[in-house]
C-alpha cells in the first residue's frame, strides 16, 4: 500500500497522470523532466500518461503579444476543461502530479473535481514567484499579470499534497 498526503492508495500501482507544460513555450527542459518521469515509472510498472496543453488558438499567431494572449488562452481557459475531460477519462487515476510548479495553477481544480486524487507538484525553482512577491529585485519588474499569475502558482502549491523539489535553494 502506497502511503499518500491525502490518504493511502491500495493496490498494485496507483495510475499516475503528469500535467506537463504546453510545448509552444519551448521549455525544453521541463519537456524532457515529464517525459523521464513518465518513462523511468513506466519501466518500474506504472500506468503513466501525460496531458499537457495543446496549441489550438496559439497557431492562429505566429509570436508577439497576439501570440503570447492566445497561449495564455490555450493554457489558462481551454486546458483547465481538456484536463478535466481526461480526468474523467481516466476515473481509476489515483494520482496527479505537476511536473513543473508553474502548473500547479490547476491543483486547485484537481483538488475540487477529483477530491480522491493525490496532487503533488514538483518545484523547479521559485524565481518568478520571488520576483512577483518582490522578494528579490527584478531587473525587469513583472506586470500586473505577470504577478497574478505567480500568485495563482503559489495558491496552486498549496493546494498540493506533497511538493518536492529539486534543490536545496529551491
Amino acid at each position: 500500500m502506497l502511503r499518500m498526503p491525502h490518504g493511502e492508495l491500495s493496490g498494485a500501482r496507483p495510475r499516475l497522470v503528469i500535467v506537463g507544460n504546453y510545448a509552444a513555450d519551448a521549455q525544453e527542459s521541463m519537456l524532457r523532466f515529464s517525459r523521464m518521469l513518465a518513462e523511468g515509472l513506466r519501466a518500474l510498472g506504472w500506468a503513466v500518461e501525460i496531458l499537457a496543453p495543446g496549441r489550438v488558438l496559439g497557431r492562429l499567431a505566429r509570436g508577439g503579444a497576439a501570440g503570447k494572449w492566445l497561449a495564455y488562452l490555450d493554457k489558462y481557459a481551454l486546458f483547465p476543461l481538456g484536463l478535466l475531460a481526461g480526468l474523467r477519462r481516466r476515473p481509476d487515476a489515483t494520482w496527479v502530479h505537476f511536473a513543473d510548479h508553474s502548473n500547479a495553477v490547476y491543483a486547485p481544480l484537481v483538488r475540487r473535481w477529483f477530491p480522491r486524487c493525490a496532487v503533488t507538484a514538483t518545484c523547479h525553482d521559485l524565481l518568478a514567484v520571488r520576483y512577483a512577491l518582490e522578494d528579490l529585485d527584478p531587473a525587469y519588474p513583472p506586470s500586473a499579470t505577470g504577478r497574478a499569475l505567480q500568485r495563482a502558482v503559489l495558491r496552486g502549491l498549496a493546494a498540493c499534497g506533497f511538493i518536492g523539489s529539486v534543490s536545496q535553494a529551491t
